[in-house]
């Protein structure tokens, strides 16, 4: 038994990985367990808590955030600020406006910034977060703007979404305390961004 397999067997805690409603790890998990020799890990929906906070109260050890980093609609500083933190960026979801099915901008296949006018946007942060926007424009007013993937988790028959062809979408990123960078999250970040054991970790 290698000296990694042995700590495994003596309790050593294992990797918690935090991820934000709308991302789909558990293809990373799998990548990690091809190897029994790595850490256990486990992954934790942080639901409506914001991953600054769970990462800056130890709730998690890792992170798959979206940036930017902080609570941006809150204007709070986060309690790890971003020059405290790794924060790798992975990919970058499609942004999409969300519609009642009877709004007639749901009639776009997609959707510029002039279809848009005479339409009020309803913030997110507003409304108690990407469920409760959704609940709010099925009433047939107005519309939000999310991530193609929280449009999707909180899909609802009443509602559709069209793509928004000139507004920046949101980065997806895996973020960690700099205080607390070791092996075993150096090579989680690697996994995650495909590296192999045959892999070179440059």
């Amino acid at each position: 038994m290698t000296r990694r397999e042995a700590a495994r067997h003596e309790d050593i805690p294992p990797l918690r990985v935090g991820f934000v409603p709308g991302i789909e790890p558990d293809v990373f998990a799998r990548r990690w367990r091809t190897d029994p020799a790595r850490q256990e890990l486990v992954l934790i929906s942080l639901g409506e808590r914001s991953p600054e906070e769970a990462l800056g109260n130890g709730a998690v050890d890792m992170v798959f955030a979206r940036l930017p980093w902080g609570d941006v609609a809150r204007g709070d500083a986060p309690a790890l600020p971003l020059e405290d933190v790794h924060a790798v960026p992975l990919w970058e979801e499609r942004p999409v406006a969300v519609v009642a099915k009877d709004n007639s901008l749901s009639l776009f296949d997609e959707l510029a910034e002039s279809d848009l006018e005479g339409e009020h946007e309803f913030c997110l942060a507003d409304c108690g977060g990407a469920k409760g926007a959704v609940a709010t424009v099925a009433a047939g007013n107005g519309f939000a703007v999310m991530p193609m993937s929280l449009a999707r988790l909180h899909s609802r028959k009443d509602v559709t979404h069209r793509p928004l062809t000139e507004r920046e979408g949101t980065r997806i990123a895996l973020v960690w305390p700099k205080e607390a960078d070791d092996e075993i999250r150096q090579e989680f970040q690697g996994v995650v961004r495909g590296r192999t054991a045959r892999s070179s970790r440059r």
